[in-house]
């Protein structure tokens, strides 16, 4: 799929989201929305994915490879969402700051993904509950906390297209 077709299907998928009704647990989440997103909008390929990859005693949600891991994303239910302060537009965000604003999401964040993405070498991971994503660099090189770093933060299927590029080099 090309990065045409991949926006195209990202349009259809926030037409489906706009339709349906919300409230999935997370299962349905993965299938309904996040399977989507990542496999028919980001281009990602089924044959590039281990689900549920247990090692070191933890499942990871999804663990991406081309070539070595390169992407962990940890799948939320739709439910736990977040927002961004009023007035706030810029997709960058503080993940310290999303880290203490949002508790739930900071937990995923700081006691999943990031200490998933460690101890299996990942440098990047995402928290996602399908209509939301958060994308970090997991692993540092600069002598600073992955925490102390920032994040692209996309809230809404309306924020995926207008960003799209963003979200598809990321």
């Amino acid at each position: 799929m090309n990065y045409e077709e991949s926006f195209e299907s990202l349009k259809a998928l926030a037409e489906y989201y706009a339709q349906e009704v919300r409230d999935r647990n997370e299962a349905a989440t993965r299938l309904q929305l996040i399977d989507r997103l990542l496999f028919e909008c980001l281009d990602w390929t089924r044959d590039e994915v281990d689900l549920e990859a247990f090692e070191s005693g933890q499942y990871a949600d999804y663990v991406f490879t081309r070539t070595k891991r390169i992407l962990l994303v940890e799948a939320k239910r739709e439910g736990l969402t977040f927002e961004l302060p009023a007035g706030e537009t810029s997709i960058i965000r503080s993940l310290k700051v999303i880290c203490r604003d949002y508790l739930d999401v900071g937990e995923a964040i700081t006691k999943q993904a990031l200490p998933y993405c460690h101890k299996r070498g990942i440098p990047f991971a995402a928290v996602a509950n399908g209509h939301q994503i958060i994308a970090v660099l997991a692993s540092r090189t600069d002598g600073t906390s992955p925490l102390e770093g920032e994040a692209l933060v996309l809230n809404s299927f309306a924020q995926m297209l207008e960003h799209f590029r963003e979200l598809w080099n990321c």
